[in-house]
């Protein structure tokens, strides 16, 4: 993201430390941060996908550098430096403002406002699907619009970055049922408060900053019962049991954990195959791999809520649109996602379109998941002591201690850009000239380019920075597809990143 050259040094005199990472606000409270930082500004540069078009500058850009944050875990016990970045989506203000360490008042741009103001994207929006390593699910993240195709259920909307869960339940579309005990009546909606243990709805955040499914204890706890699992008490996670028969039928049937949102006509589900819920962790968490379930018990502090990270949107589409101030989630599909249709959003939009004609969760995937004969047992198995060794081929999930910037750099950006006076022909995709940065749906090697489709025809173009009418940027304009790499830097690559 940055380089050695002067252009894209710091800019020292505006340099301010900031308060400790602990009183920061509840987006980044489940971390349990601890350390201190420095308020500065620097440059982004955005790229074609086959860097034969840009670079495209956005300087100014408010940012926080640290070397120290740490992450602490339940019995504090168990504690580890953060050392990778945080890519802000934060559609709610326009600049960050503070006092230099000269005294000087200072005020600099977040980056999605910036890249608006530029005329890169045609509003201060995004659409983000974090997808899944394995099972193969690529993830997705647009600029300025969203991929309808990642939108397969009705949209929930909320005028603010919060939802009311209502319940959580157990879900097994067809076959058997998996798990190690039936499901009694009394069992029928597993959200429990955290301080009653009765059933009561609660308010919840998607953040893709944080890794877990962070819900009242009671909660975790009764899931937990229907798994092979046992509860690691330092790192507040539950470790599966891999060797229990009850696993593999968990983790190849298609069952999973329904959510209940509360929207103005009724209920509206998310479902999260217990196949995306087999992560695994690695140093400096676990000495040797280990896998886990990530529901982890949290209390959060008053005046805060529960938060559903990235776990939660493996399988589920999280969008927002700033200037209108709505964010939505809706199911996402699993690895037989359909081809992509990007959709630009204009800055006065106040709504999202699903998917023509979608799938059911289940039928995205009918390649991975089946269907437990009728007659199949679950018996009550013993819970494990966390030492059990892993099962061939390990599932390799969401990274501990990594925060939105490392979900968000490992997929491909999609910047809905004007478009250009001279028409050009699409380009293969690549991602920092390594090779296709998609995958084919009947291709889950990833090799082969992938052409994206959209109810608009949107191309890969290269385009002439020079050209642009920086007078006419807020000018809204049929715009092709545009992918934005973030140019990659030794100098600042361990560097903490909050635009």
């Amino acid at each position: 993201m940055w380089t050695r050259s002067g252009a894209h040094s710091l800019s020292n005199w505006v340099n301010s430390t900031i308060s400790q990472a602990s009183t920061w606000d509840t987006l980044a409270e489940p971390l349990r941060l601890d350390g201190s930082a420095v308020q500065s500004t620097d440059r982004i540069v955005l790229w074609s996908a086959d860097r034969a078009d840009g670079p495209y500058y956005l300087d100014g850009l408010a940012i926080t550098i640290a070397s120290n944050y740490t992450i602490t875990y339940p019995q504090h016990s168990i504690s580890h430096t953060m050392d990778v970045g945080m890519l802000s989506l934060h559609t709610g203000s326009d600049t960050v403002n503070w006092t230099s360490n000269n005294g000087s008042q200072v005020s600099y741009d977040q980056y999605l406002y910036k890249a608006y103001t530029m005329g890169d994207i045609p509003s201060i929006s995004y659409g983000l699907h974090v997808g899944s390593v394995y099972p193969p699910v690529p993830g997705s993240l647009i600029l300025g619009g969203y991929d309808r195709s990642r939108c397969i259920s009705t949209l929930i909307v909320s005028s603010e970055n919060k939802f009311t869960l209502a319940e959580i339940d157990l879900e097994v579309t067809s076959g058997g049922w998996p798990f190690v005990k039936k499901q009694s009546a009394s069992d029928s909606n597993l959200l429990l408060d955290g301080n009653t243990g009765s059933n009561s709805s609660l308010t919840v955040i998607p953040n893709p900053g944080v890794p877990y499914l962070y819900l009242p204890g009671n909660t975790c706890k009764l899931i937990a019962s229907f798994l092979p699992v046992a509860l690691d008490e330092n790192l507040g996670l539950y470790v599966w049991n891999t060797t229990d028969p009850s696993f593999k039928r968990i983790m190849t049937s298609p069952s999973a954990i329904k959510f209940s949102f509360r929207t103005d006509p009724g209920l509206e589900d998310i479902s999260v195959p217990f196949a995306l819920l087999n992560l695994t962790l690695d140093y400096p968490l676990a000495n040797t791999p280990k896998q886990y379930f990530p529901c982890s018990p949290y209390t959060p502090s008053d005046g805060s809520t529960y938060h559903l990270g990235r776990a939660f949107l493996q399988a589920a589409f999280l969008g927002e649109t700033g200037q209108t101030q709505k964010v939505f989630l809706a199911q996402a599909p699993g690895p037989g996602a359909k081809d992509e249709v990007i959709t630009k959003l204009a800055s006065t939009d106040s709504t999202l379109t699903a998917m023509a004609n979608p799938p059911t969760w289940n039928a995205t995937w009918t390649d991975y998941l089946r269907a437990l004969p009728d007659d199949s047992t679950s018996t009550t198995s013993s819970t494990p002591d966390g030492s059990n060794g892993l099962s061939g081929g390990a599932i390799a999930g969401i990274v501990i201690g990594a925060v939105g910037g490392i979900a968000i750099f490992a997929m491909a950006v999609f910047i809905v850009m004007r478009r250009r006076r001279k028409s050009r022909k699409p380009q293969t995709v690549h991602w920092g000239g390594h090779g296709s940065a998609f995958q084919d749906k009947d291709d889950p090697s990833g090799e082969g380019p992938v052409s994206e489709s959209a109810s608009d025809p949107i191309y890969e173009v290269a385009s002439d920075q020079g050209k642009r009418d920086k007078a006419n940027g807020a000018a809204e304009m049929e715009v092709p597809g545009y992918i934005g790499e973030l140019e990659g830097s030794y100098a600042y690559r361990r560097s903490q990143v909050l635009t």
